[in-house]
């Protein structure tokens, strides 16, 4: 009983940081490639709104990644899947001529001094946790 408080004190708090992540930071700079001017959520009110949307989708995704450790099925369809979502991104990245001219960082690229969100590395850091869970939960049932 102690521990599902834990685990519901835990989901409450993450869900939390992601609704304050999401009015703080201004993601839609570093997820597109238009340039943004100083009075645009004024024009543009429901970009809050798209923040929480985008943060949302990523705490959903990774906790379905992370669930998904559990069946052997569901881990083949993700990590394929994953594995898959990078190679075309990468490869769009290529095509368009990002991937060579762009410094790359931990979650992050910059292309003409703009920062971007890299899907690409977030699909991996993302697969290699659902291996490593994978990992120590078959190391658990010897």
């Amino acid at each position: 009983m102690k521990k599902t408080y834990y685990d519901l004190l835990l989901a409450l708090l993450i869900t939390i940081a992601i609704i304050l992540f999401s009015q703080a930071i201004p993601l839609e700079q570093y997820l597109s490639t238009y340039p943004y001017y100083l009075g645009y959520l004024k024009r543009y009110p429901w970009y809050p709104l798209w923040r929480l949307a985008v943060l949302s989708f990523l705490y959903w995704l990774f906790s379905v990644m992370i669930y998904s450790a559990e069946s052997n099925r569901t881990f083949l369809m993700v990590f394929f899947s994953s594995l898959l979502f990078t190679i075309s991104h990468y490869s769009l990245l290529a095509t368009i001529g990002i991937l060579f001219n762009a410094s790359f960082y931990p979650i992050f690229y910059i292309y003409r001094k703009v920062m971007y969100l890299d899907w690409g590395q977030l699909s991996i850091i993302s697969i290699l946790i659902v291996v490593i869970l994978k990992i120590r939960k078959n190391a658990h049932k010897k």
